[in-house]
This record gives C-alpha cells, sequence and structure tokens, in this order.
C-alpha cells in the first residue's frame, strides 16, 4: 500500500512539472557601434556598424518568446519569436534607432521542413525576418536576404525599431515576393560593415585574395607602388608591410615574413591574401561559412 502510495505521489509530480512551461532563457548586453550580440541557443545574432545605431550605448535585452501570446497567422509561419528590449542610459525604453542594426536568424533543413509542412520543394526564399505590429495585430516582413551553404542557412534583415518582437517567418502567401538567395560569392564585412570593392574577391590555395586598395582603405593604410621592384608598400603610421607580385614572402617593419599565397594582378587590379594583410595591422579576421563571408575586426 505505501509503494502504491509513493507511485501515485511520483506520479503526479512528474504530470506536474511536465505541464508547466519552460523558463525562457535570456541574454543581454550593450551595443553603440561596431559590436554584435549573440543568442545561440535560438541562433540569433544582432550586429551593428560603425554608425551608431543611438548617441549612446543602449543595453540590449534578447529573450524567448511564447508563441502563443501571439494570435495565429495564416500568412506567416512563426518560428522562434524575441523579445528586444532597448533601455539608454537613464533606464528609458528606446523605440528607435538612429541608423539600423543587422538581424540574423539561423535555420537548417529541419526549419524548413517544418515551416514549409514538408513541401521541402518550396524555395527557402520563403524565409524572411519580421517584427510584430501591436497596431496592426500583425507580422510585418522586413526585406530580407538569405545564404545557404547546402545544409545550413541564414536570414539576415536591417531593422531600426528598438524594443520589439521580432521572429523568423516563413511565408504562407499565395504568390510571395521571395527573398533574395545567395548561395555563392564571397563577401568582406569591416567591423561589421559590408564592403564593396567594386570587383568580385576569390579564394586561391585556401586563401581569399581581396583587392588591394579596398583592404588597404578600410585598414586605413597608405599603398606606395613600385613599379621596378613590382612591391607594394602598404603604410599606417610606424608600420609598413611590403609585398611583391608573385612572391611568397613579405616585409613587416624589416622582418622577413613568408605568406602562403602571393600578391597577383587579375583584371588589371593588385589582389592581396586577406588576412596576411588585416592581421599585419592588427585587425582579426573571422570566417562564416554559412554566408562565406570575412569578417574583419578592427
Amino acid at each position: 500500500m505505501r509503494r502504491l502510495r509513493v507511485a501515485i505521489i511520483l506520479a503526479s509530480l512528474f504530470l506536474l512539472l511536465t505541464a508547466l512551461p519552460a523558463l525562457a532563457e535570456t541574454t543581454s548586453g550593450y551595443l553603440h557601434m561596431s559590436g554584435s550580440l549573440s543568442f545561440d541557443k535560438v541562433g540569433f545574432r544582432m550586429e551593428v556598424t560603425p554608425n551608431p545605431i543611438a548617441s549612446y550605448s543602449v543595453q540590449i535585452k534578447i529573450s524567448e518568446e511564447d508563441p502563443k501570446v501571439f494570435p495565429e497567422s495564416d500568412a506567416y509561419y512563426v518560428i522562434r519569436p524575441l523579445k528586444l528590449d532597448m533601455l539608454d542610459t537613464n533606464t528609458k525604453d528606446v523605440t528607435m534607432l538612429s541608423n539600423p542594426a543587422r538581424l540574423c536568424y539561423s535555420f537548417d533543413g529541419l526549419d524548413h521542413k517544418r515551416a514549409s509542412n514538408l513541401k521541402t520543394w518550396l524555395s527557402i526564399g520563403h524565409f524572411r525576418i519580421g517584427y510584430w505590429d501591436k497596431n496592426a495585430n500583425n507580422w510585418v516582413a522586413l526585406p530580407s536576404r538569405v545564404y545557404w551553404n547546402g545544409t545550413q542557412g541564414l536570414v539576415e534583415a536591417e531593422c531600426d525599431k528598438g524594443s520589439c518582437q521580432i521572429a523568423l517567418l516563413w511565408s504562407n502567401e499565395a504568390a510571395p515576393q521571395l527573398s533574395p538567395v545567395y548561395e555563392e560569392g564571397i563577401r568582406i564585412m569591416v567591423d561589421y560593415q559590408i564592403l564593396n570593392p567594386g570587383i568580385d574577391p576569390y579564394v586561391k590555395d585556401g586563401r581569399t585574395m581581396v583587392p588591394l586598395r579596398a583592404i588597404s582603405e578600410s585598414l586605413g593604410a597608405r599603398v606606395e607602388w613600385n613599379a621596378a621592384e613590382q612591391r607594394i608598400d602598404l603604410i599606417r603610421n610606424l608600420d609598413k608591410v611590403q609585398l611583391w607580385i608573385g612572391k611568397q614572402e613579405a616585409v613587416k617593419n624589416g622582418q622577413s615574413i613568408p605568406i602562403e599565397v602571393s600578391p597577383e594582378i587579375t583584371e588589371q587590379r593588385t589582389f592581396v591574401p586577406l588576412r596576411f594583410v588585416s592581421e599585419s595591422f592588427g585587425a582579426k579576421v573571422n570566417w562564416d561559412p554559412v554566408t562565406r563571408t570575412a569578417k574583419i575586426l578592427k
């Protein structure tokens, strides 16, 4: 009899615990300019370029949102909604940003199956990021870009909203305007700002090659060209880096350094190895394999 009572109590506790909603997790930080804040559990990231989102540092809290707080939508399937709380230095609510921040949501093949209701022949361009409009009582889709590397994907959108509710959306509209999908090409960012070099970077022997002038100017380095020696001099303050066309050797401040890929001239433009030049001037380089983006952080 005693064992039966214990079993009944344990079963009741189990039912009670499983009926309780899971505690929403949060992450928080401060952003002003040139930074990022990630919420890895839900595959979300916010990036800020050198253009400040406000004239002050903004405290940002990102919380998981219960999908049930939103009325069902025929237009969109809602994935991993979040609540963004933004406060200024006086702890007042920030409703609009001076410059937009970049919102990023990751997704995979399972998300595609769920969102499309197993209609996986539908384009992943149905994905987009949106915010909840309390006045209209509906989701508003933001112009978005979709990146896909065959197994993993990422959706990006620019947003100037302050405190708001956001989500990854899948459009169920009959004839939606699809988000552009990018599966090829290399993108360069400097402090999270997209660099447009005028000619596409490329990969050679596992190294990303970029136009010389675009990368040097973004790092604040002056370029000098010695035609007789086919030599490139990059100068910033007291640092001087010398490279030669077709030569797998560089010199930094008088010290010889081997490099795996030599500078070369392509389509009448001089290309140099991105990582070597960036790190020579103290910058860090991170590679995002999903969006094929080299991110330079000065």
